[in-house]
């Protein structure tokens, strides 16, 4: 049988037609199939609506990339305001009147689609809006650089170019007296994102036309839709969905934000996806129909959820086509062979491979196969083992993480991922956890900068970059830093306060706190600090984090000129016996003149 629902799904995955991606066509196909479009619970809209309707109401201005669901706030919105108010795809602006306080209130879908004469014709009216001269209100969605660009081209006020350039640049919302608010959809927290997207999707009633399948309760050919369905459903605290929510946290972290359109789009791929037609275009997912097939001829290994979420299912060009995919295979899962699973797979150890459609009854048959000819069946072979160590990353098992070498997170390149994740809480926790790296990190800036494999790690060396100060062979010592408060330059290291913002290694001033430099701490860089710390220097790590450490030092070095009057470089550094760095008094030479 066929479940429309399954169809009107497969719309939001990475398919050459998905339209349902776009908010603008999601109330069209959903009145057109007979659906309820995908609603994924935004607090925003809320906030938003109080802001527009209050008796002291300010404009909005709603930023982001591409699938943030800027779109989608401004539709639910008018929808709070006039329920049951449909905004059509062809409607680029909408003319309201606001409740309350009686505004007129204008939507603009996406400033961007606005011709030349368009904006002209508004540009006066958002201006005075903005700037507190109109009563009425704007809610406009548009990326930061077509923002920019209408307000140099079309506004021409250097004074509020230069307000809003500052507030995208500081990641502000308002300043005192602003007559809006300006909000950066991408930088607004999706911790919970993922989480919502699985909820409406595994409670929506479209699933209800299931009932009466053969396959839906079958215990010997499930349907391997519902089975993946189940699968992501699962609570844990290293569950499936919880595991995935770290790697998009990590992601924001190291700087690959992925939009609410991205992660819809993930979640559907997870479930529908179909890998024995990765290269054929309207075949890389499931319907009820090829579903059957899947599971009356036992192929799951073609619908596992676990490759699905790095886009087995489509070609390497259609991988890198779609933002999530390429982030997410940049964790390399899968593709890190590490002795302590690959032992336990080979031996069919319980905990390692356990009965299950997805484990035990695909990996053994592989495996015989390998055994009995590896030259035959090796590649074969190379696909079913990593697929099987992504299953593992994405499994709760009491037996792992009880020491480094059952941390899954060593089947990633992001070895120390969950370390990472557990220095962000800013509690108790995070200051504990912080407590054990503390002496690592210290440890990994000192070798950077002083180029000397050093095991000092109580306080940071700040030595002058190599070729700054020609003539002198040695390092030359700049300030010692450590955490104590009472000198007269501080360094810390401050957990992240919003989303997507990682560590930051803090130098300032304690005689003028704003006077200060900071340096990002991101997952990637902990990996490449924390390998430094522990004897080695990574060649695959790229030649740019060393040169962003000789980018600090030099601003410390001027920060901290600034503060000494120019009373420093008065030492050198050597490395004394034991490991430790000692300061050496710079030796004076002078020569004679010969006549």
């Amino acid at each position: 049988m066929n479940n429309p629902f399954v169809d009107f799904l497969a719309a939001y995955g990475p398919t050459a037609s998905s339209n349902n991606i776009y908010d603008e066509f999601v109330s069209k196909q959903a009145r057109k199939t007979g659906c309820n479009p995908l609603e994924i619970e935004q607090p925003l809209i809320n906030e938003l609506y109080e802001i527009l309707t209050s008796h002291q109401p300010r404009s909005v201005i709603l930023t982001g990339t591409a699938g943030d669901g800027k779109t989608y706030v401004a539709r639910k919105i008018l929808e709070t305001i006039i329920p049951g108010k449909n905004w059509e795809n062809t409607q680029k602006t909408f003319e309201i009147s606001t409740p309350n306080n009686g505004r007129k209130l204008t939507f603009i879908k996406d400033l961007s689609e606005l011709n030349k004469a368009d904006k002209e014709s508004i540009s006066d009216a958002v201006y005075q809006s903005l700037t507190n001269q109109s009563p009425d209100l704007f809610l406009v969605c548009v990326n930061d650089g077509h923002l920019l660009y209408f307000l140099r081209e079309f506004i021409k006020d250097k004074t509020l170019h230069s307000k809003i350039s500052n507030l995208l640049l500081d990641h502000d919302r308002k300043r005192k007296d602003d007559n809006f608010e300006l909000i950066n959809m991408s930088l607004e927290s999706n911790n919970d994102t993922l989480l919502k997207i699985i909820k409406e999707i595994s409670n929506h009633p479209g699933w209800n036309d299931c009932n009466g399948c053969p396959a839906l309760n079958s215990e010997h050919a499930p349907c391997p839709i519902r089975l993946n369905l189940r699968l992501i459903e699962q609570d844990g605290k290293h569950s499936m969905k919880k595991r995935l929510q770290e790697m998009i946290n990590l992601a924001a972290f190291d700087g690959n934000h992925l939009s609410i359109r991205q992660l819809i789009l993930l979640v559907v791929n997870i479930i529908l996806g179909d890998q024995k037609n990765a290269r054929v275009t309207n075949k890389e997912l499931l319907n009820c129909k090829r579903s059957q097939i899947r599971a009356d001829k036992n192929e799951y290994e073609f619908t596992n959820p676990y490759s699905n979420v790095f886009g087995s299912n489509l070609s390497k060009q259609a991988q890198n086509n779609f933002k999530v995919f390429s982030t997410l295979v940049g964790f390399g899962v899968g593709y890190e062979t590490n002795n302590f699973f690959d032992r336990g797979l080979i031996s069919k150890q319980e905990a390692f491979l356990p009965q299950g459609i997805y484990s035990l009854s695909i990996f053994e048959k592989k495996l015989a196969k390998y055994l009995e000819s590896p030259n035959q069946f090796k590649k074969e072979f190379h696909t079913a083992i990593v697929a099987q160590r992504q299953r593992m990353f994405f499994s709760e098992n009491e037996h792992w993480f009880k020491d480094s070498n059952s941390n899954p997170w060593n089947l990633t390149t992001f070895k120390r991922g969950n370390e990472y994740l557990n220095l962000l809480p800013n509690d108790d926790q995070g200051d504990r956890e912080f407590q054990k790296f503390k002496a690592k990190l210290f440890k990994s800036f000192n070798r950077m900068m002083t180029g000397e494999l050093t095991d000092t790690s109580n306080e940071v060396w700040l030595v002058a970059p190599t070729g700054v100060f020609a003539g002198h062979s040695g390092s030359l010592l700049v300030h010692r830093m450590g955490l104590h408060m009472h000198d007269h330059i501080l360094l810390r290291i401050l957990a992240s306060k919003g989303y997507g913002k990682p560590l930051l290694m803090r130098v300032k001033l304690a005689s003028d706190s704003s006077k200060k430099v900071d340096f990002e701490i991101t997952p990637t860089f902990f990996e490449y600090l924390l390998r430094i710390a522990e004897g080695g220097l990574p060649a695959s790590f790229p030649i740019d984090f060393q040169q962003a450490v000789q980018r600090f030092q030099i601003k410390v070095m001027s920060l901290y000129k600034e503060e000494a009057k120019g009373g420093y470089l008065s030492s050198q550094v050597e490395l004394a016996s034991q490991g430790t760095l000692q300061e050496k008094p710079i030796a004076v030479l002078s020569q004679e003149r010969i006549l």
